[in-house]
């Protein structure tokens, strides 16, 4: 799963919380160069609205891309494999309500944002967005900083959802490590 660092708020008030939250995360190790976006000159989109975020789309469009051309057959194949239909139909079989419900829900993602906006700053919580192939969040989440460490290892290992929000689906969902 690609991950990106958004940093939307640059409130001077706010800085030195903003840096302690990246140093607990340790976020540098964890997330590219390429995938930090933390520029004042460029992300400072915070205005209040809900949506503000959404304004990185315009900046940075290719960040819910597809993968590319990634068979035999030259099929379009999305990160998320949401049309991969021996997929699709795994996850249609589970008897599990919330299983099939989340195993549904993680063919939607193609990108997760880390989004540090100022409602995550003053409150200690990194917004997670799950976004889907139009940009539009397919599922939000708030973690501790700290958890980020185990959530890119967890990406990496290709962890399933279910395993990590403890098999709830509802949106809001908290993620432990």
């Amino acid at each position: 799963m690609q991950t990106i660092w958004l940093r939307t708020c640059y409130d001077e008030d706010l800085s030195e919380k903003y840096e302690d939250m990246k140093a607990e995360g340790e976020i540098e190790a964890e997330i590219g160069s390429n995938r930090y976006l933390d520029d004042s000159n460029r992300y400072a989109f915070d205005d209040g609205t809900p949506d503000h975020w959404r304004q990185v789309l315009v900046r940075v469009p290719g960040i819910t891309d597809l993968m590319g051309i990634d068979d035999e057959r030259g099929v379009l194949k999305y990160r998320s494999c949401q049309n991969d239909d021996e997929i699709r139909a795994e996850c249609e079989e589970l008897e599990d309500e919330e299983d099939r419900a989340l195993a549904l829900k993680e063919l939607e993602f193609q990108v997760v944002v880390y989004l540090l906006d100022r409602e995550a700053i003053e409150t200690g919580l990194i917004e997670m967005l799950w976004l889907d192939e139009h940009g539009s969040s397919a599922w939000e989440i708030r973690v501790h900083p700290y958890t980020v460490e185990w959530l890119a290892a967890a990406f990496l290992g290709a962890t399933r959802l279910s395993e990590m929000s403890g098999g709830s689906s509802g949106r809001g969902s908290f993620i432990r490590q």
